[in-house]
């Protein structure tokens, strides 16, 4: 449903999260140290962001659905959600961090209340570009998305396995947030690929689509032998942000190119000993 058809709505859920995090900063967490007021906020701040995730989700797939005029708006809106989204899982790395002592300080607070507000708005941005193509136009905003997401995963990634303690758990996070770039990928090199189809030949986009699925291909091979351990490491983390991509949406044509050539040779293998 489109929020415009019920502003209320939007303005009391926005009101209520307000209220939330007031009583969150002003009430539960005002000068004390105690863990049990401080956890009581920090679950309030996150009932407030998910509140205000819900409202913001809705308003960025209208922003994003924007048409004609508003196209540019809506450009610009989907790479700043999506800008946001991704600074929101880097504020995820930084509250785990802060909670680890059992006691949710300001930061993490912070991050429980912006966390679940800004990651809804980064996951409408990128619906909202596989919904609403938009030609050459909408080619150049998958591809800076591309490169926002591709920024942030290698940061989020560096800060994540630099940890010194519980580092399993942390490759394993590395590894997640890998995945989610690698998702993000998906829809922006899908879009790339339809628009490029509209400008070379067949033979080309058969060319680089084969090209995309033996690099996933490869990528799949080694992170297979890379988890053999049971611990994620580069090799996991780079099938998850490039090789998944590339595999999930290139894969079937290396499998048909093989069956079709597969079929060519045993023919001309049977051709040549009659």
């Amino acid at each position: 449903m489109d929020f415009l058809s019920n502003p209320w709505a939007l303005v009391t859920g926005v009101g209520v999260a307000m209220a939330l995090h007031v009583l969150a900063v002003k009430v539960l967490a005002e000068k004390t140290s105690k863990k049990l007021p401080l956890w009581a906020a920090f679950v309030t701040e996150v009932v407030a962001g998910l509140i205000l995730g819900v409202a913001l989700f809705q308003a960025m797939k209208w922003l994003t659905g924007l048409s004609g005029a508003g196209a540019v708006l809506g450009a610009i809106g989907s790479i700043v959600a999506l800008v946001f989204g991704w600074q929101a899982v880097k504020m995820l790395v930084a509250m785990i961090r802060d909670v680890a002592d059992g006691k949710p300080d300001k930061e993490a607070r912070r991050a429980a209340l912006w966390v679940p507000t800004l990651v809804p708005a980064g996951l409408a941005a990128v619906t909202g570009l596989v919904s609403n193509p938009r030609g050459i136009g909408g080619g150049i905003v998958a591809a800076i998305q591309a490169g926002i997401t591709l920024a942030y995963t290698l940061s989020i990634v560096k800060e994540t396995i630099k940890a010194q303690k519980h580092q399993v758990p942390w490759r394993w996070f590395a590894a997640a947030v890998s995945l989610v770039g690698g998702l993000v990928l998906i829809a922006a090199i899908a879009y790339i690929d339809g628009l490029l189809a509209d400008y070379l030949s067949g033979n080309a986009m058969l060319a680089l689509r084969l090209i995309g699925g033996a690099v996933g291909l490869a990528f799949a091979i080694a992170a297979l032998a890379d988890i053999s351990d049971g611990v994620p490491e580069k090799h996991v983390r780079k099938f998850a942000t490039f090789g998944l991509p590339l595999l999930y949406l290139f894969g079937s044509a290396i499998i048909a190119w093989a069956s079709k050539n597969a079929s060519s040779g045993l023919d001309l293998i049977s051709g040549s000993m009659s």
